[in-house]
């Protein structure tokens, strides 16, 4: 029988563990996280801390108990160093990373009292976060958020520093935006063919297009275009309007 269990971990790698016979570990590695640099997807891990890790992936603990080998990373600070034995194409190796910071691509905390957004002709964008998804979806998200969201809420992770995963949270209701409204939370994957980064990088896009449109592709093939002179002439009426009083926030 196969056992799946899914397990984050501070030391920057997300494992789909399936627990075989052998004892066989898919990696799947925080693309900022420290263990990339020596550990590969594929590996298989032997033992962790110098604990060997069980075909049930639990290592030894008092009293003749067994733990998650998830635990010994628990009880480590960023900066110490973990020593692992993995197997890798049939060949044992030893090797060790600093435990860093987890990279979530959906961080776990966010300031609302100043949260980031974006207004561009009516289209609302933020970063999500998963203090947006208890605002959007109440303490119970993990029920009522949409899938897609809730995957990357638990199983994203930044490919780079800094990475966001922006959302078209919502559409201001005006002239140019008509036909938009029913737009809810999607993700924002590009920008007039450039892939959007961060919030920051997507208002600087905007800021910086001489194109004549604006065109921004969404999840699911949705496209958003917007006549770029008529946005720019519409938002200080949409901003008044909804009583907002800038078009983003501070740190956009």
């Amino acid at each position: 029988m196969h056992l799946h269990i899914n397990v984050s971990l501070c030391i920057g790698v997300s494992l789909d563990i399936a627990l075989l016979p052998f004892c066989s570990f898919c990696f799947q590695l925080d693309g900022g996280g420290p263990a990339k640099a020596v550990l590969q997807k594929g590996d298989i891990l032997l033992e962790i801390g110098g604990k060997r890790i069980a075909s049930d992936g639990t290592v030894a603990f008092r009293n003749g108990e067994r733990i998650l080998f998830t635990w010994i990373l628990s009880q480590m600070f960023v900066g110490d160093r973990c020593s692992v034995k993995l197997l890798r194409q049939n060949r044992e190796r030893r090797e060790s990373f600093s435990v860093g910071k987890l990279n979530l691509l959906v961080p776990a905390n966010s300031d609302l009292r100043r949260p980031q957004y974006l207004i561009v002709g009516g289209l609302v964008f933020v970063p999500l976060s998963e203090p947006f998804l208890k605002s959007e979806y109440g303490e119970d998200f993990e029920s009522r958020a949409p899938v897609r969201l809730l995957d990357k809420w638990q199983h994203g992770f930044q490919s780079f520093p800094g990475e966001q995963f922006v959302l078209l949270s919502h559409v201001l209701a005006h002239d140019v935006t008509v036909g938009y409204e029913h737009l809810h939370n999607v993700q924002v994957q590009q920008f007039n063919g450039t892939s959007v980064k961060t919030l920051k990088h997507l208002a600087e896009l905007v800021e910086n297009s001489t194109e004549e449109y604006w065109r921004f592709d969404l999840d699911h093939d949705e496209v958003v275009v917007l006549e770029a002179d008529a946005a720019r002439r519409a938002l200080p009426h949409i901003l008044q309007r909804n009583m907002i009083r800038s078009c983003k926030s501070e740190d956009v």
